[in-house]
């Protein structure tokens, strides 16, 4: 579980696998928080590169640690998403969301 995660100063990089679901994500959440609390973090970023499948959860992992990181006053990332993966976030309005609009 560890290798999906980095923490460098106050920034949080969590690295998805291939698949995420529904139980996936309860782990991705869990752990985060975790790591959140012990390490004082402020920033994330959640890589998406090797992600290729996700179902509904995964916007559920991003729209819960965004909550989180704005009311710490920081800043949520998305990169290297497939285009199956982008589309789910453009099609939920997560994107724009991120986007600030």
């Amino acid at each position: 579980m560890d290798s999906l995660y980095e923490v460098k100063g106050d920034t949080l990089t969590i690295f998805t696998p291939k698949e995420i679901d529904h139980y996936v994500a309860s782990e991705i959440i869990e752990y985060s928080e975790v790591l959140m609390a012990k390490n004082n973090i402020k920033n994330m970023i959640i890589d998406f590169e090797e992600t290729e499948f996700m179902d509904s959860s995964g916007i559920g992992i991003v729209i819960g640690r965004y909550k989180i990181i704005t009311k710490l006053g920081g800043k949520l990332s998305l990169r290297k998403m497939k285009r199956n993966i982008e589309r789910m976030f453009e099609i939920s309005g997560v994107k724009k969301l991120l986007e600030g609009r």
